[in-house]
């Protein structure tokens, strides 16, 4: 890999070394960690064989239940299986457009406090916390059903303890036992129990409010009218669990999922992009044009116009291909298995899968996989070879949700503002990342703006 890297980073050496082992090795190694025998994939035909197959998290990913309980993303398979059932329908095109509204004004929130805040045209600042506090509002508002005003407030109990979640959650090395003797874990503990608290509210309220609903669960006719109307994934979740007996604990865990889970992909999707265009302005010009062509005479942002922003999609694209937030994840074989590619993994290997090398594999991508071309993504056909949200029955339940967010966010910012910084001498970008959870800038993404 060419990719620049700073060393301190242990994490995301282990992701680029163990990367380059696997393409020198053809696609596949095994190795023994320990008591734990190991095998890292790249080929995209054993990648969507696997993916497909065992649905069961490795151990690694499981050691972060302390956080999410048995909410969908690391749940054991037999809880994942009714989990997902449920919480699929809430994640259907119908609810999500019905989102646009709130994403829009949380975007439009975002561009306001950068202006408040004095960031045009005064050089160099971290847009991070902008943009994580526009990623958490918007998560929030349509996860739970209320605006706790969190760009304007950053400040609030709350946010503090999502955000201190995230950071112990990138700590989370050891085993139950041991993480349990620790005062990370009750800093966790405190965590939980202010998130759980305030959760715990807006369930119950919004209970006593859908109770008398006559609305189907149906995704089809569950809209209702007024105060009644089911506005927010809580309320369609309490609206299922009539039928699946969901419990308050359940609906709780799988809200704060979202909004843990949601805050941070979306975030460094949204910022990646951003640092991308200001090292290709070009690019940037490019996407400007058209957003101002199809958004001209002060056009809301619906769902018609975002569907036709079409070379601002391929750059998201092109930037979760280069960029992923997750870059590596992992898969626990239940049985013997042969692989499409005839390797034989046993019973109980624990296979990790790098995003960030089948995103950078020449066998994927052709001589200019580094590079950062958009119009790559012109051909609807990508071969399994894309997957940032991963893939199988257990992939990101929310990928359209999130997708819909990024792309809003940046044609709000691009429509307003230009992104300027180091230019690129290279088609291949470079940038200094850290591995915490996601795969991020070390710089906490420093930009400057411009008024257009």
């Amino acid at each position: 890999m060419q990719h620049a890297f700073k060393g301190t980073d242990v994490a995301f050496h282990f992701i680029k070394e163990f990367t380059k082992f696997c393409e020198k090795s053809g696609g596949i190694i095994k190795f023994w960690g320990g008591p734990i025998f190991f095998a890292g994939v790249m080929r995209p035909n054993d990648v969507d064989f696997i993916l497909k197959k065992f649905p069961e998290k490795e151990s690694r990913e499981k050691l972060l239940r302390e956080f999410t309980g048995n909410a969908g993303i690391y749940a054991p398979v037999p809880i994942w299986t009714r989990r997902r059932k449920i919480m699929v329908p809430a994640f259907s095109p119908k609810i999500i457009n019905s989102f646009l509204d709130t994403i829009v004004a949380q975007s439009e929130n975002l561009n306001e406090r950068l202006a408040k805040d004095d960031r045009i045209g005064t050089g160099q600042f971290s847009i991070w916390p902008y943009v994580t506090g526009f990623t958490l509002s918007t998560i929030a508002e349509t996860s739970l059903g209320v605006n706790l005003d969190i760009q304007r407030n950053p400040d609030i109990p709350f946010l503090n303890a999502i955000n201190r979640t995230l950071f112990l959650m990138t700590k989370r090395l050891w085993p139950d036992w041991l993480f349990r003797l620790t005062p990370s874990y009750r800093e966790a503990q405190e965590c939980k129990e202010i998130m759980n608290s305030l959760s715990n509210k807006i369930i119950q309220k919004r209970r006593e409010v859908l109770k008398d609903f006559k609305g189907s669960s149906n995704t089809n006719s569950i809209y209702g009218q007024g105060e009644h109307q089911v506005k927010s994934f809580l309320d369609h979740l309490i609206m299922q669990s009539r039928i699946n007996k969901m419990t308050d604990t359940e609906i709780r865990e799988e809200i704060l999922v979202l909004l843990i889970a949601g805050t941070d992909t979306s975030a460094v999707a949204i910022c990646n992009t951003l640092k991308l265009l200001a090292m290709y302005p070009d690019v940037q010009a490019k996407v400007y044009k058209e957003i101002i062509s199809i958004l001209k005479d002060d056009h809301p942002l619906d769902k018609n116009s975002l569907r036709d922003l079409d070379y601002l999609q391929r750059v998201i694209k092109e930037s979760l291909r280069l960029f992923p937030p997750v870059p590596i994840i992992g898969r626990k074989l239940d049985t013997e298995v042969k692989l499409p590619s005839g390797a034989i993994l046993p019973e109980g290997a624990e296979v990790i899968i790098s995003i960030w090398g089948i995103h950078r594999d020449v066998n994927n991508w052709g001589s200019t996989a580094e590079c950062f071309d958009p119009d790559r993504f012109q051909s609807k056909e990508d071969g399994g070879r894309f997957i940032p949200f991963g893939s199988g029955p257990r992939n990101c339940i929310g990928y359209q949700y999130a997708l819909t967010g990024i792309k809003i966010a940046l044609a709000t910012i691009l429509r307003h503002y230009r992104v300027v910084g180091k230019e690129a001498i290279s088609p291949i970008p470079t940038m200094d990342l850290k591995f915490s959870i996601m795969l991020r800038a070390t710089d906490d993404y420093q930009i400057s703006l411009e008024r257009r």
